[in-house]
């Protein structure tokens, strides 16, 4: 059995153990686009797939240049030193190298934190491998360093090398601003020797300074139309950037500049996901503000139910209950064919993992009341989920990420079964949604069906995944059924644009009336020093329908007359959310024309930003050879180091995921851990420790780890490969020869004891026995026999009956000839009286010659007693003769019984 692990900074199990060549196996296209070289994590995966009955080999081919947990652990691991499995010999294949000529940088290295606007030092790390020629450039911000000094012309630093390692420093003046970015890039010379791996000629760093942050507006306004919510903001000396949503930050540390972040008519579908979660991260994590405004495209019209920042608007996105919605049908018909399977942009996901994801979001956008269907085909068709009232969404998703990859393109079916599930149901609108991302067989028929359920008032949108889809027939059949077409050439895309396809039009979702907002509740700090609150507040021209959340955290200030939110707002995390369901434009038109628009902005945007006060302590995450080490440092205003505090802090690696940390005190006012630097890109602590119970002001620090991380290694280690291969018991192989390999060999492996547990096939043998036993006693087995054998057996039992039959009546006729034996009578008792007189006579002399007899034998016996016979002339027996007498008594009730039937 032959089973492969790929690895990179991640590993992937290519294929389970089999009996099969794995040439099929295409190692180059997957690949899960994490830097580094995660050895440790593929010997790991390779003992798990080593069936637990079969004896286990690994054949481990690398460079042996390794980042993350120790190789060698991972291989005691694998040779049942740590875990008591059975062992695995570990076969190595050096890959073996050594580069001549190679300069890289080995890290740029700035303070993490420093004050606003001082001067840090900036140092850059250079190796080379021989002597080199060429230029170092500093970058801050995109803008070059002058490396030359202030008398000489030019920016970066001309540098002749030796083999080794050079540091180059350089005095930085930070200007406005939280956020600090350098990078440094070594250009060599052309006429120098080689560079062969430019990915490790550049590397990166960055320092945060406490300075007062910005706004970010997510939403521009129509062109030449004036921004009123901006102008307004920089009015009050706020600095204030204007995004575009599909161009927003998607990493933590460049949501950083931002302190408030407001969402202005943006839609669910243009953010992507990874700037959603960045964005998610930065307030529950960071502590930075966030506003939603109401429009066309904010709240549940524009998409956002079941979006992570839905779970932390302080209001519900359900429509109340008392509004009636139109209800829409949509069907999903996802693609399953195998070539979905791929993989995407050299990532682990594959197109069908995003498709899928796609469809679950898109159903967890949609509203309760709309009836929703999931069809998945390929060479057949297959309702995932049943067309129906969207009431568990959750549910419905989890069934669609369960769709597999596998099988032909076969798009008719799935249509047709679409279209007669829409035909029985009542909805004010009808929309199918095709996802594919091959061609299907017969693909002429295809417009002319969507043509047809077009005319049904069925509307047909498809998306084309991908260059092998048949792009122009997709167009076709969105054109021929009303709906849109679709081309999406990054899959990655693929949640935004089918939950922009599936969201219906919902103007019930909006109300367009005027209306002036009540005041529910005047001690809402957003409301503070804002004029008319007490009188009366302009009026709003409409409002997003949403739902009050019912959480004691949540504060609604204002309220429509009808008691749906217009402002409410409450803590989520660290940070502040607030949700305004008007808008700051078209419908806040009577607001802008008198003072409450610009104290109501003003004082919103400055209250829920994040505060930027100094944290009593001081945050910083550092190298520590493959990790990084958090250290935080409290001192006291009077100089007295902090003692006794719970720190803690979240660390968010380049991917975005996080992870809880806490620093134990490790001396006076000094906390300190140790986390792994798993792959590379920037890494980032947030610090959240408490005093007494009570929460200290957040902060944060970060560290840059060298992009191409596996590329700083100038040759291969040899060495480690041996080790792993001695602690295992393995050899040490090449590639040289194959037949001198011979993995199959096995020597040094050891037999494995594999125990089978018998439950499962007994169970089975005990149910097969019962339904035989079951259809021997209900099967009529003379039915399966042939007709011959059936016929004699009938004759024989009918002789057998006739002989008998015969017999029997025979034997009743002699039982009937028979003459009944006359029985003696007696006159009214059956006897005769005189028979009855002769038997008595006769039984009364035989009794008196056994008396006689009797007698005779005891006076020869020499009997002393006299013997009384008294009437009858019987014997009387003594006191003590026991059975005797009773006998002698007995007797002489018997004959004057007679003697009385005598007379």
């Amino acid at each position: 059995l032959v089973g492969v692990v790929a690895f990179d900074g991640r590993a992937v199990s290519m294929r389970t153990p089999r009996a099969a060549a794995i040439t099929d196996v295409a190692l180059d296209s997957v690949v899960t686009g994490r830097d580094g070289t995660d050895v440790a994590g593929a010997l790991r995966t390779a003992a798990r797939l080593i069936p637990p009955d079969a004896a286990g080999r690994i054949v481990l081919i690398s460079d042996g240049v390794a980042t993350g947990d120790s190789v060698l652990e991972a291989a005691q691991e694998v040779a049942g030193a740590r875990t008591g499995r059975a062992p695995v010999a570990v076969d190595v294949v050096p890959i073996e190298y050594e580069v001549g000529s190679e300069v890289l940088i080995e890290a740029v290295e700035a303070p993490g934190t420093a004050q606003a606007e001082a001067t840090v030092p900036v140092r850059v790390r250079l190796r080379s491998a021989g002597p080199a020629r060429g230029t170092l450039q500093l970058l801050y911000d995109g803008e070059p360093v002058n490396l030359t000094g202030p008398d000489v012309a030019g920016t970066g630093a001309r540098l002749s090398l030796a083999a080794g390692v050079r540091d180059v420093t350089a005095a930085v003046p930070l200007v406005a601003g939280r956020l600090h970015r350098f990078e440094a890039v070594w250009e060599p010379d052309p006429a120098a020797a080689a560079d062969t791996s430019p990915e490790n000629n550049r590397a990166a760093g960055f320092t945060i300074t406490p300075a007062a942050g910005r706004v970010a507006i997510l939403g521009d306004v129509a062109t030449g139309e004036p921004d009123l919510l901006a102008d307004t903001l920089r009015s009050a000396d706020i600095a204030v950037d204007v995004l575009v949503p599909q161009a927003a930050p998607t990493t933590l540390l460049d949501w950083q500049p931002y302190d408030l972040v407001i969402s202005r008519d943006a839609g669910a579908d243009d953010l992507s996901a990874a700037s959603e979660r960045a964005l998610v991260a930065h307030v529950t994590q960071v502590g930075a503000g966030f506003v939603m405004l109401g429009g066309p495209r904010g709240f549940a019209a524009g998409g956002w139910k079941g979006s992570e920042i839905a779970e932390i608007l302080p209001v519900d996105l359900d429509v109340p209950d008392r509004l009636v919605l139109p209800r829409a049908a949509v069907v999903m018909i996802l693609d399953k064919s195998g070539s979905m399977g791929q993989s995407v942009l050299g990532s682990a996901r594959s197109q069908q993992a995003i498709a899928n994801e796609a469809a679950a979001r898109a159903l967890a956008s949609l509203d309760s009341r709309d009836l929703v269907g999931v069809i998945a085909f390929s060479s057949g068709t297959d309702v995932v989920v049943e067309l129906g009232p969207n009431d568990d969404p959750r549910g419905a998703g989890a069934r669609v990420r369960s769709i597999a990859p596998g099988g032909g393109t076969f798009l008719v079916p799935a249509m047709e079964l679409a279209q007669r599930q829409l035909a029985g149901v009542e909805a004010d609108s009808k929309h199918v949604v095709v996802l594919t991302d091959g061609q299907s067989v017969n693909p002429e028929q295809l417009p002319r069906l969507a043509a047809v359920m077009a005319d049904e008032g069925i509307r047909v949108s498809t998306i084309a995944v991908g260059d092998g889809a048949d792009s122009d027939n997709l167009a076709q059949i969105a054109s021929a059924g009303g709906g849109r077409a679709y081309r999406v050439v990054d899959p990655t895309t693929l949640p935004r644009i089918l939950v922009n396809a599936v969201t219906i039009e919902r103007r019930p979702n909006i109300r367009e009336q005027p209306f002036a907002p009540v005041v529910a509740d005047a001690t809402s700090d957003l409301l503070a020093g804002v004029p008319s609150v007490g009188a009366g507040l302009p009026t709003l021209r409409g409002i997003v329908l949403t739902e009050r959340r019912d959480d004691p955290g949540v504060t609604d200030a204002l309220l429509a007359p009808d008691g749906l939110p217009v402002l409410s707002h409450w803590n989520a995390g660290l940070g502040r959310v607030a949700a305004f369901t008007s808008d700051a434009g078209v419908w806040a038109r009577d607001w802008a024309d008198s003072p409450v628009y610009a104290a109501f902005w003003t004082q919103l945007a400055r209250r829920l930003a994040r505060p930027g006060d100094a944290a009593p302590y001081e945050l910083r995450m550092e190298r520590a050879g493959d990790d990084l080490r958090l250290v935080i440092e409290a001192v006291g205003e009077d100089g007295v180091p902090i003692d006794g505090l719970d720190a803690r802090a979240t660390v968010f690696d380049p991917g975005g995921a996080s992870s809880d940390v806490t620093l134990p005190q490790v001396g006076p006012g000094r906390y300190e851990a140790v986390v792994a630097a798993d792959g590379s890109g920037v890494f980032l602590a947030v610090a959240q420790p408490t005093r007494s119970g009570r929460a200290l002001t957040p902060s944060l620090a970060g560290v840059a780890v060298d992009d191409g991380i596996e590329y700083r290694s100038l040759s291969s280690d040899r060495g480690t490969l041996e080790r792993v291969a001695q602690a295992t018991g393995g050899r040490v192989l090449t590639l040289d020869d194959a037949s001198a390999a011979a993995m199959f060999r096995r020597d040094g492996v050891q037999p494995r004891r594999a125990l089978t547990p018998l439950t499962e096939s007994l169970l089975l043998i005990a149910v097969l026995a019962l339904l035989v036993d079951i259809g021997t006693r209900r099967v009529a087995w003379d039915r399966w026999v042939s007709r011959d054998f059936g016929v004699e057996a009938r004759r024989v039992a009918a002789e057998v009956t006739r002989d008998r039959t015969k017999q029997a009546s025979e034997a009743i006729a002699g039982l009937r000839k028979r003459e009944p034996k006359p029985e003696p009578q007696v006159s009214g008792v059956g006897f005769d009286t005189a028979d009855a007189v002769k038997l008595a006579r006769e039984a009364r002399e035989r009794r008196m010659r056994d008396q006689m007899q009797a007698s005779r034998r005891a006076t020869e016996s020499g009997a002393s007693q006299p013997v009384d016979r008294g009437d009858a002339g019987a014997p009387k027996p003594d006191a003590d003769s026991g059975g005797a007498g009773d006998l002698l008594a007995a007797k002489r009730r018997a004959t004057r019984q007679y003697d009385q039937s005598d007379d």
